[in-house]
């Protein structure tokens, strides 16, 4: 029973790292849906984009498509919740909506590789709010792990010295709903049905920045083809299959080491910025990369056999 509850987890952790490789290529998908990026690569019908969409809107579309999707798959849950559960959705559901609404106003006003660099400080936000909220220290080499990630972070979100801008104050903040997120759902992912939970998330996401961006942007619905390219594909893989696969890998993964694998997004924002927009990265942003990637290492080669979550 043990070994197979452990290779359960370390195939759900296989699946975060994946997800992270999505995360991170959806950065520069974002940024050109709400940012003219006429010299991106890669195809997609973003770089001739005339006219982008507004944040909030977009977040909106996005959301609400995954949450037609996998609402569609989970009646049967929903229909089941207990007002519990739904209040443990609901609320589950706002920390997200606020962090990737702060994020997507920051990368207006900063790089795709800042933006995934900064959104990867909930490494070191998780232990420490983990710590003050439910009095659980992390393993030791979860905290060895994390401490060597934010080290490479702040390489990689500083190259050239520690410095920061509006953008970068933003995503900040989305670091940190991002650390509350990842606690909520390692204390209560086991508390609902795991598709009901993932259905919540994206509806109230969906509802929250589809009605600020009625009152406060105006903004049409948008008509090019690039624009909606990013939309489904973010929708589909970034939103639904990503919350699915944070959720169900919290039921076995503790919030702390979870973070930790997470900060791999960072590297990979840097990857895809590179292959998509020539964001290129100094020497000191390649050693914070190896320090994130080392911190991810030490937090799962040394895990202890039972970790509480």
């Amino acid at each position: 029973m043990r070994q197979q509850a452990g290779l359960r987890r370390y195939g759900w952790e296989v699946g975060l790292i994946g997800l992270t490789a999505v995360w991170g290529a959806s950065f520069p998908l974002v940024k050109c849906a709400i940012e003219r990026c006429p010299e991106l690569r890669g195809g997609l019908g973003l770089a001739s984009i005339q006219r982008p969409t507004t944040p909030l809107l977009y977040l909106s579309l996005r959301f609400a498509l995954a949450a037609v999707l996998v609402g569609g798959a989970s009646v049967r849950e929903l229909r089941s919740l207990t007002r519990r559960q739904l209040g443990i959705g609901l609320v589950i559901g706002f920390t997200l909506c606020a962090g990737y609404t702060f994020q997507t106003f920051g990368l207006q006003r900063t790089t795709a590789s800042n933006a995934g660099f900064i959104t990867g400080l909930y490494v070191v936000l998780v232990p420490l709010l983990g710590a003050i909220w439910f009095r659980r220290v992390p393993a030791a080499s979860t905290g060895i792990g994390a401490v060597l990630a934010t080290v490479g972070l702040l390489l990689l979100a500083a190259p050239s010295g520690v410095s920061i801008g509006l953008g970068d104050s933003l995503v900040l903040v989305c670091a940190l709903s991002y650390a509350i997120h990842i606690l909520l759902l390692g204390r209560f992912a086991g508390s609902a049905p795991l598709r009901a939970l993932v259905a919540l998330q994206m509806g109230v996401t969906a509802v929250v920045t589809g009605l600020i961006s009625v009152v406060s942007e105006r903004a049409p619905v948008p008509t090019e083809s690039g624009i909606w390219v990013s939309i489904v594909v973010t929708a589909v893989l970034a939103s639904a299959l990503g919350s699915f696969l944070q959720t169900g890998a919290q039921r076995f993964i503790p919030p702390a080491r979870a973070a930790v694998i997470m900060t791999m997004e960072s590297p990979f924002a840097a990857l895809f910025g590179f292959l998509m927009l020539d964001e290129r990265l100094r020497a000191r942003g390649w050693i914070g990369a190896g320090l994130i990637v080392a911190g991810m290492l030490v937090a799962e080669l040394w895990a202890p056999a039972r970790e509480e979550l």
